[in-house]
């Protein structure tokens, strides 16, 4: 049995869930989630209040571990479960993450194992491409009301921006950690694509309209979709891979959405630095046929 924790929000738990398949697709073993994220009643300052998300997904099923099960893996001492890194994989109980890049050695874990970590990258589960993105499409109902608009989308030259900046700037500690992308960014990153073909038109998708408004419509016209068009994160999350391009914020949220894009000529660009301070080695982070700015 392979037992992932699931953590964070949706981009997350898509990367967390992403990377079990994967390895539940490689060993044949029988994949539970552990839950217990989204059940606790005291969060840290630092944790924002999460739901599991996944569900939304049309062809996602899902086993939930149980306590005593996530127990069998999970109940060893500190001690003894930090040295679990040094195991060979094969005979870990617990399969940590060593730090953002991709571990080479992940898919000669065994097929009874518990699995940590964020797993931003599509080397953990890139062989089985076809099967995440079956898995990964939204129910209808979700996307139902804005369903022609995201087919509009997919027949013109439509560029996605995605701008996130609400949760980074809520604490100092954590736009320390993460950062916020600037104006810069975004003007540069736009240039490079509608160079290409001026007759692009943009559409953004932002937590922040006013920023967007005062920093980037002026310059570079376009619609704002989030809070107008789409009315729902799912809204958003259909629209933004609908388009045929993306400039995507340091966020899973839009990774995904341009990782699901079906435009087998698409241009993808992301940050150069994903974080701001956080000690972190993001070069397996972003696909290699993206472009970094």
């Amino acid at each position: 049995m392979i037992i992932a924790q699931i953590t964070g929000g949706l981009g997350n738990q898509m990367f967390q869930y992403a990377t079990a398949k994967a390895l539940s697709l490689k060993t044949g073993a029988t994949l539970k989630l552990d839950l217990q994220s989204f059940k606790r009643e005291i969060l840290p300052e630092l944790e924002l209040e999460r739901n599991f998300e996944l569900t939304a997904f049309k062809n996602f099923q899902y086993q939930e571990a149980t306590k005593e099960e996530i127990n069998h893996y999970t109940s060893k001492s500190f001690p003894i479960n930090k040295l679990q890194k040094l195991l060979p994989p094969h005979k870990r109980k617990i399969y940590n993450e060593r730090d953002y890049t991709f571990d080479q050695n992940f898919f000669r874990a065994n097929s009874s194992i518990y699995i940590k970590g964020h797993r931003q990258s599509e080397q953990y589960f890139k062989p089985y491409e076809k099967d995440i993105k079956n898995i990964y499409r939204l129910k209808e109902e979700l996307i139902d009301r804005v369903k022609t608009f995201g087919e509009e989308l997919s027949s013109i030259e439509s560029l996605s921006i995605h701008i996130r900046r609400g949760d980074y700037l809520r604490l100092p500690i954590i736009l320390d950690w993460h950062g916020v992308l600037s104006k810069e960014y975004y003007a540069t990153s736009i240039d490079k694509i509608v160079s290409k073909n001026p007759s692009t038109q943009i559409f953004y998708f932002a937590d922040d309209v006013e920023w967007v408004k005062k920093e980037l419509v002026g310059a570079y016209p376009g619609t704002i979709v989030s809070g107008n068009i789409a009315k729902t994160s799912y809204e958003d999350f259909y629209l933004m891979q609908s388009c045929r391009h993306q400039i995507v914020a340091n966020s899973s949220f839009s990774w995904w959405a341009a990782w699901l894009n079906s435009n087998n000529s698409k241009t993808v660009i992301a940050p150069l630095k994903w974080f701001n301070n956080a000690p972190y080695n993001t070069k397996d982070l972003v696909p290699v046929s993206w472009l970094r700015v």
